[in-house]
């Protein structure tokens, strides 16, 4: 429930919590240090979404823009730092990853390094991913989306964990236009019916604190994740990182 926690604390203090997506050594493995740090710093950054970079094995959810961070990513092969941060960090893991050893193994090899993890792409029965990542003491993030009936999206959060992180995909692929407030206000109206201790965060076409303020209307909109637009900011350095997060913090107050 570390997620939920973390999501729960930054909704008591009157904000939407914030989740950032980082692929480690992009662009340098120094600049990821120091932007890492940044993101530890950071109160109002309520989890911190890494990855193990990968150069194939994405689904048609990763962008050029993902792409292109993982295989620069990939030119580093040492001291990739899957540390534990300050912040709770969630994986967000790749086929391609876990078809170099087993979705067990990647476990083994990296506890430790997250709370929990989710996968990148789209499998049928996540079951057995569920069963063995609770052997692990990881929580593994359901998505859902507006296009989803009840039943499936039922399906889905029976398997969450108590008091779960709930995936909003708010557009239709990463870095797409967002549905509509309305579209994910139902989609958000039918996940809290099924799993009410649900903590709910929107990603997908989330770029700016424009986009964080216009979502904010959304009753029952726990946080909000950045991928893609933080990825660009990152690939420009450090500093434009610190004026980015700066222009975040005061959109996330409700």
């Amino acid at each position: 429930m570390k997620f939920h926690n973390a999501i729960e604390k930054a909704n008591q203090e009157g904000r939407q919590g914030l989740i950032i997506y980082v692929v480690p050594n992009y662009p340098d493995p120094s600049q990821f240090e120091n932007i890492l740090s940044q993101l530890d710093a950071a109160n109002f950054v309520s989890i911190i979404e890494t990855t193990i970079p990968t150069s194939d094995g994405f689904s048609n959810h990763a962008n050029n823009t993902i792409k292109r961070a993982h295989i620069e990513a990939c030119r580093y092969t040492a001291a990739i730092p899957l540390r534990r941060p300050t912040t709770p960090a969630l994986c967000v893991l790749y086929k391609g990853t876990v078809e170099k050893s087993s979705f067990e193994q990647v476990l083994i090899d990296n506890k430790g390094a997250w709370e929990g993890l989710i996968l990148e792409w789209s499998e049928e029965n996540e079951a057995p991913y569920v069963e063995t990542a609770n052997r692990h003491g990881m929580e593994l993030v359901q998505c859902v989306g507006p296009w989803m009936s009840e039943q499936r999206v039922q399906e889905i959060l029976s398997l969450a964990i108590p008091k779960p992180l709930v995936y909003l995909m708010s557009a239709p692929l990463t870095g797409a236009e967002l549905f509509s407030n309305a579209e994910l206000k139902k989609c958000i109206e039918t996940t809290k019916s099924i799993c009410p201790s649900a903590k709910i965060a929107a990603g997908f076409g989330i770029r700016s604190a424009e986009d964080i303020k216009t979502l904010s209307v959304i009753a029952g909109l726990d946080a909000v994740i950045i991928g893609t637009a933080f990825l660009e900011t990152m690939g420009r350095g450090p500093q434009d990182v610190a004026e980015y997060l700066s222009s975040l913090e005061t959109a996330l107050i409700r």
